[in-house]
């Protein structure tokens, strides 16, 4: 959607190509989750089964307004349950918004988009979480993370 002025609208998400490394990408697990730039997408390795992602906040969003978030996810270890992108409110609790959101298949590259009203406190929480039942080797990659008001 465009501006006033014809204009695309300015990103809300900041690094979402992975053009300058990790670059505005917080790890929630850090010493048991690794993330790094290899070919331009963000591939995430993971040592324990929970607790990983890496995510980035959002605010001053438009309360009750329409926006969309775009990204997309790869699974690159069977053993990996769940690698998606989605966005949850931050207050009062983690709500999923995107209801699952962009979910990645084994080795095949899933781009997905998901549509939510913001909430009543204009935050949100974009993460790529890992899942997987074991601690050892999961790994996905993520690109082309955006969100855009309708």
């Amino acid at each position: 959607m465009e501006d006033w002025r014809g204009l695309p609208p300015l990103p809300l998400v900041t690094n979402g190509g992975f053009d300058a490394g990790t670059t505005g990408w917080t790890l929630s697990n850090g010493a048991q989750l690794t993330q790094a730039v290899v070919g331009g997408r963000l591939q995430l390795t993971a040592t324990v089964a929970t607790g990983n992602q890496s995510y980035q906040v959002i605010s001053g969003l438009t309360v009750g307004a329409s926006y969309q978030l775009t990204g997309t996810a790869k699974k690159l270890s069977a053993n990996l349950t769940s690698a998606r992108v989605a966005v949850y409110d931050t207050a009062p609790a983690i709500v999923n918004l995107g209801n699952a959101a962009i979910s990645g298949t084994l080795n095949v590259e899933v781009t997905g988009s998901v549509t939510f009203v913001a909430p009543a406190d204009g935050e949100v929480t974009i993460a790529m979480p890992l899942v997987g039942p074991t601690a050892i080797g999961l790994l996905a990659e993520f690109d082309n993370i955006s969100l855009v008001k309708l």
